[in-house]
């Protein structure tokens, strides 16, 4: 009895979706010129064949991590836009979160790091 055709669509997604979310952690860790296709495709659970099937090459695979992050950045800022808004409110919409990000950053920041941050000017050197 034939089995018919069946629509992969959903699994190739998120087998997609895991290779991503794998190469965004192996990157992380070990960066992308020390990366292998083989870590990715081992943190996913997944063999190398899947990860050339889904990309074609390790920089394919950067490329699309890239464009998944920038995508969602996009909608962030696009869900944060309220047309209810004046036009002198709106570029305040997203500013919240970004601003809370980079207070969590600062706090992580090592000491010797955060000597060697750049300073905000004072109000006397910048008159100067």
């Amino acid at each position: 009895m034939p089995r018919g055709e069946f629509d992969r669509s959903g699994r190739r997604a998120r087998t997609r979706g895991l290779l991503l979310e794998a190469a965004a952690r192996v990157y992380a860790r070990r960066g992308f010129d020390n990366a292998t296709l083989d870590e990715v495709a081992d943190e996913a659970g997944f063999t190398k064949g899947a990860v050339y099937d889904h990309f074609g090459s390790k920089d394919k695979l950067l490329l699309a991590l890239l464009d998944e992050h920038l995508s969602l950045q996009i909608a962030e800022q696009v869900a944060a836009f309220d047309p209810s808004k004046s036009t002198f409110e709106r570029p305040r919409a997203g500013t919240s979160e970004e601003a809370r990000v980079l207070l969590i950053e600062a706090a992580e920041w090592p000491e010797s790091d955060a000597a060697q941050a750049p300073r905000p000017l004072s109000r006397s050197s910048a008159d100067r």
